[in-house]
């Protein structure tokens, strides 16, 4: 089988969140991460090897739970990757643990292990309407945040799904924007809250067929003509300059059957490699 891949998502902890998004991806989707014990490394380096074979240039540390609740799981991966010079290796939180004092530790020694990027999940840029999504246990304050992971060296992305009545059109996408470049964050990336194929949730399911983006049509379209288009990515996402901010349009599940080239491989702890979130029988290892 010859392929190629943007990334080598790998998880990391368990199933255990400390949010509660109505829309959560996890849910929905199979999954093989019950109670995180062990990590299979012989089966680690193998996904590893298939994915400097397969051009892979971005590591992200993600999790069917919150990664950031199992720092010393992100610190082992960590040393585990670094023969192997990715560029990049990012890691996807919610931000919770991040506000924690005794985390601070923990960022520094992942900066010093080759940690690149931090990417921070938001349904908005007002701390009081990410908790009515992100529930009570919500307590990031996001201009502290920033500040703080940027004054340990980190490149911060805020990726944003985009929900009925948050962000969810061109005029408040725009105050988002403003908000990105007013914070010096890099990277910005909008995608629409989106269902998987086959749901194995059907209360996640429901919420998302009643809060789907007003118009998330008009944010693409607005950025395709007043932005300047700067890389395609093999999934269908774009990466812009809009407003003097990069700006990645995307989708939260995406697949061509017709192409060798998939979005992204994807490492569970018990040693299984697949290449679809969605699909059970999307194995390789």
């Amino acid at each position: 089988m010859n392929i190629t891949a943007q990334t080598l998502s790998i998880v990391t902890g368990s199933k255990a969140c400390n949010a509660n998004c109505p829309y959560c991806v996890s849910k929905m989707t199979p999954c093989s991460v019950n109670n995180f014990k062990e990590i299979n490394w012989r089966n680690f380096e193998i996904a590893c090897d298939l994915a400097k074979m397969s051009k892979v240039n971005t590591v992200l540390l993600t999790g069917k739970g919150e990664p950031c609740l199992y720092p010393s799981h992100i610190m082992s991966c960590l040393l585990k990757l670094m023969p192997y010079n990715f560029p990049f290796v990012e890691v996807q939180t919610n931000g919770i643990e991040l506000m924690k004092d005794s985390f601070d530790t923990w960022l520094k020694q992942f900066y010093t292990h080759r940690l690149t990027h931090i990417a921070i999940s938001i349904v908005h840029y007002e701390d009081s309407r990410n908790k009515k999504i992100f529930g009570v246990n919500y307590n990031v304050n996001l201009p502290y945040l920033i500040k703080k992971l940027h004054s340990i060296g980190f490149t911060v992305r805020l990726t944003c799904i985009s929900i009925k009545d948050y962000i969810d059109n061109a005029k408040d996408f725009g105050e988002l924007v403003i908000y990105a470049k007013d914070m010096n964050v890099k990277q910005l990336t909008i995608r629409p809250v989106t269902t998987s194929e086959f749901s194995v949730n059907k209360e996640v399911l429901n919420w998302i067929n009643s809060n789907p983006p007003r118009d998330f049509e008009g944010i693409q379209k607005t950025v395709d003509v007043n932005g300047q288009l700067l890389l395609p990515l093999a999934h269908g996402a774009n990466i812009y300059q809009y407003r003097r901010q990069n700006v990645c349009v995307s989708s939260a599940l995406t697949r061509n059957p017709d192409s060798n080239e998939i979005r992204q491989l994807i490492y569970f702890p018990d040693g299984m490699l697949a290449y679809d979130w969605q699909y059970e029988g999307a194995v390789l290892l």
